[in-house]
């Protein structure tokens, strides 16, 4: 037995001479829950079709359990799926939807029974058995389906936007209850989203899709404090991203130029070398601002900047700060502390070194 439920060798999707997937490599561990993260386009919709088994590949390999899935049908490779529509048959009952992957397996009606029982309490449906699709909610529906799903107890499932038709109050409840269900059971998920939110708050590990490659594998943590590109610190989270020069190194830190603005900053970071170093990225919560008189005891980055714009986001606020050299930067500052800050009002920020990231070319 493998202690690996999926692993792609440089997989690779085409449509005539168009790339859609280009020679991805990844492992995904029994038990783990695993995004596809990207925008539309990037080719993670036609990753899990290939793991799936409804779209061939143009080259590579696809491994589960670890058996070559060349040549293996849809049916036969034992995978659950949850689609963004769910898929429900209107006319059956949630009993029978459930139930329906388990019928045309040719179980018997007391295996049926029983399995369908133990996937509804999985996703809090007791009690609904008898209920059509048309009289559920929203999420019950995509609960039922989740329960059509597991109920055959299948090892791997893939899910493909399956929050995307639910309103927010809904889809935030639901990604609780999807990371719970996932945990309890232990099946691995392979789980497809556009919602960088989404995905950090439910992943164990992330996979970044830029036009039709990796761009970055890592956990939620790792991709949003040591993004590897400007297109992975950007689409994870938000951030300050600015071209710069190095100027000189020493004693581990970098002094950089932002391009064009003659202002320069320290930035403590081990990689990329000095002659690679073409962008940093700041995240808005690492533009601190100082209150007062009260100067740090060690060199940082101090910047007086003069407030342009205030976005309000409830707890916090987004305040775009420009500098004298024209470099505008955002700052995350709480709705509390802030809550006498106006456009106009001149204030600094610090910035440590080591919150600055270096990227490169």
């Amino acid at each position: 037995m493998t202690s690996t439920d999926i692993e792609l060798v440089k997989l690779s999707k085409n449509y005539g001479s168009t790339p859609i997937v280009r020679a991805i490599d990844l492992t995904v561990p029994q038990g783990e829950f695993v995004s596809i993260l990207g925008p539309s386009g990037c080719g993670k919709t036609t990753t899990l079709n290939m793991i799936a088994g409804f779209t061939a590949p143009t080259s590579g390999q696809i491994r589960v359990r670890g058996v070559d899935q060349n040549g293996v049908p849809p049916e036969k490779r034992r995978v659950g799926l949850v689609f963004q529509n769910y898929a429900l048959f209107p006319h059956m009952t949630v009993k029978q939807n459930v139930g329906f992957g388990l019928r045309m397996q040719g179980k018997n009606q007391a295996d049926i029974d029983a399995q369908v029982k133990k996937a509804l309490h999985s996703v809090h449906l007791d009690g609904f058995e008898d209920r059509y699709p048309k009289e559920l909610s929203g999420g019950q529906q995509q609960r039922t389906a989740l329960a059509r799903a597991i109920a055959p107890r299948p090892s791997l499932l893939l899910l493909d936007e399956p929050l995307s038709n639910l309103d927010l109050k809904l889809r935030e409840a639901m990604r609780i209850e999807l990371k719970d269900v996932q945990r309890e059971l232990g099946i691995t998920f392979v789980y497809v989203t556009h919602d960088q939110e989404e995905a950090m708050a439910m992943s164990d590990r992330i996979v970044v899709m830029q036009e039709s490659v990796i761009a970055q594998v890592g956990t939620p943590s790792e991709l949003y404090s040591t993004p590897r590109s400007t297109f992975v610190a950007d689409f994870i989270g938000k951030s300050n991203i600015f071209a710069v020069t190095p100027t000189r190194a020493e004693a581990g830190i970098h002094h950089i130029e932002i391009s064009g603005t003659g202002l320069e900053l320290l930035a403590a970071s081990p990689e990329p070398d000095q002659t690679e170093i073409a962008y940093c990225s700041i995240r808005p919560e690492a533009a601190r601002w100082i209150e007062g008189r009260s100067r740090p005891d060690r060199p940082l980055n101090i910047l007086p900047v003069e407030i342009n714009k205030i976005v309000n986001l409830g707890a916090y606020l987004e305040v775009w700060c420009r500098h004298q050299s024209d470099t505008v930067i955002k700052s995350l500052i709480s709705a509390a502390r802030g809550a006498h800050l106006k456009p106009g009002v001149n204030i600094e920020l610090t910035i440590e070194p080591a919150a600055i990231k270096l990227l490169s070319k």
